[in-house]
């Protein structure tokens, strides 16, 4: 999953870009980034985005996140490119089954590596859009955010655990028990999906409504970028401009994509957004 340069994607009616860098804290420590990211767009058109953040107590966090959202992809990839679920049930269990499938990679990495499951902690948010429906599972705190016709929602809220501080990982006996899912009927234009250390840029604190001067000019850029093969690169890029890491110092994820033909829309001028909300 995750091609640079997906020569398909402008026959599949999606244009898509992500990225992972290490936060400047990690980067002070000599740390690798521990998020991971994947995302797809399956011959029938579905939008499949897994994205994962390693837990930083765990000593093999960068390879728990990468084995969840590779064993995310790869089920989802399989499960999808059958029948389609064209119901809320349907969709609650592919999700689920995709997070079982995620949490079953650690497990038996783990075991095979001979050592402690929790050392592959990871957070994991799976978001799979199709021309009705947008379907999301969280385990951790994780934001996807997507834009239909009533504008900007927040499609997956930071997933908490039992105490103040804690995070809900996929490595928890109960983490897909406790899974959020949700089958929200809606045809999403643009989509979005970050690890936390992106929070304080994309959604005002603290009622988590997603913030449109962020996410407004990324979308602008990726529907009128002529490289998409490069898209990535400058995503990067901005991720770790000043105008980022002067709100944040963790690893950042992010994942943007939009439809190749939405809705007609006034000419503008592609750029990185300039704007972060106010925290309180």
């Amino acid at each position: 999953m995750n091609p640079p340069a997906d020569e398909t994607l402008r026959d599949t009616g999606w244009r898509v870009a992500g990225a992972s860098v290490a936060g400047t804290a990690h980067e002070r420590a000599g740390i690798g980034c521990q998020d991971a990211h994947r995302w797809k767009v399956l011959p029938n058109g579905c939008l499949v985005i897994a994205v994962a953040d390693g837990a930083g107590s765990a000593t093999c966090a960068e390879e728990g996140a990468h084995l969840a959202v590779d064993a995310a992809g790869a089920y989802l990839d399989g499960a999808l490119r059958g029948d389609i679920p064209d119901n809320e049930h349907g969709w609650h269990e592919v999700i689920q089954r995709t997070l079982d499938a995620a949490r079953a990679a650690l497990v038996a990495h783990a075991a095979g590596a001979r050592q402690p499951l929790r050392d592959y902690a990871a957070t994991l948010t799976v978001v799979v859009a199709t021309d009705d429906t947008l379907a999301v599972g969280q385990v951790g705190d994780g934001i996807a955010v997507a834009e239909g016709a009533d504008g900007l929602i927040l499609a997956a809220t930071p997933q908490r655990g039992e105490y103040a501080n804690e995070v809900a990982l996929l490595t928890s006996p109960q983490a897909v028990e406790d899974a959020t899912i949700a089958a929200i009927p809606m045809t999403a234009r643009t989509v979005a999906v970050t690890t936390d250390g992106m929070l304080r840029l994309v959604v005002r604190l603290p009622s988590h409504e997603p913030h449109a001067p962020f996410f407004r000019p990324l979308f602008a850029f990726l529907d009128e970028t002529a490289d998409l093969a490069t898209a990535g690169d400058e995503l990067a890029r901005f991720l770790s401009s000043a105008r980022v890491t002067e709100r944040t110092d963790d690893d950042k994820t992010l994942v943007i994509a939009a439809r190749a033909v939405i809705a007609p829309r006034e000419e503008r001028t592609p750029a990185a957004p300039t704007e972060a909300p106010q925290t309180r």
